[in-house]
């Protein structure tokens, strides 16, 4: 009686977590496909599905016939719904921990909002002349007149600057400043 008991206690204990891995789930992200070369005598090479997610993770898929449209979107954004279920290597060929065995793709409704940028970004233009280089550098105030004020001084060649291209295309959220150094080698002022 009680290994009964404890057989029962054991598959009671064991339901749960095989429901939660079973659970369905709904994933935005853009479809990869790898296609294998078939091996010696096969008709067919294996393919590799998975969904590259926002933050750059992966997880891998099994499609049932769902083959043509995902061929149709691949390398396009998608929203794939199936089960999430323990990884198996042999359909997937990763040692993830969990795999989504898809029951359905279609188009995702919308992009990820991408961050926006505002404030200043601070950069350093390190000056370096080689040895075996025979050509002659800007002096400093070129990258400095490049890079800082919004429109170029008088005389320069250049018909726009970093700065005033980033602010422009920021609507004056956004700005960039270059300091140079490397003036003189090492040891100079400024070097």
């Amino acid at each position: 009686m009680k290994t009964a008991v404890l057989i029962a206690v054991a598959v009671v204990m064991l339901v749960p977590p095989l429901y939660s891995q079973q659970a369905n789930t709904t994933v935005d992200g853009t479809l990869q496909i790898q296609w294998g070369d078939p091996p010696s005598g096969a008709a067919r090479g294996k393919t590799l599905y998975a969904l590259v997610l926002t933050d750059g993770s992966r997880v891998p898929l099994q499609l049932r016939n769902l083959d043509s449209e995902a061929a149709f979107y691949f390398g396009k954004r998608v929203t794939v719904s199936g089960r999430a279920v323990a990884n198996q290597f042999d359909a997937t060929q990763t040692f993830d921990p969990l795999m989504i065995v898809a029951d359905s793709l279609s188009p995702a409704a919308q992009p990820p909002a991408q961050a926006a940028v505002f404030g200043t970004r601070k950069v350093i233009y390190l000056l370096l002349k080689f040895s075996d280089d025979s050509a002659v550098p800007h002096p400093p105030v070129f990258y400095t007149d490049l890079n800082n004020p919004d429109t170029p001084p008088a005389g320069e060649v250049f018909p726009a600057t970093v700065n005033g291209f980033f602010k422009k295309t920021s609507w004056n959220q956004f700005s960039w400043i270059g300091d140079v150094g490397g003036v003189g080698g090492l040891g100079a002022s400024g070097g």
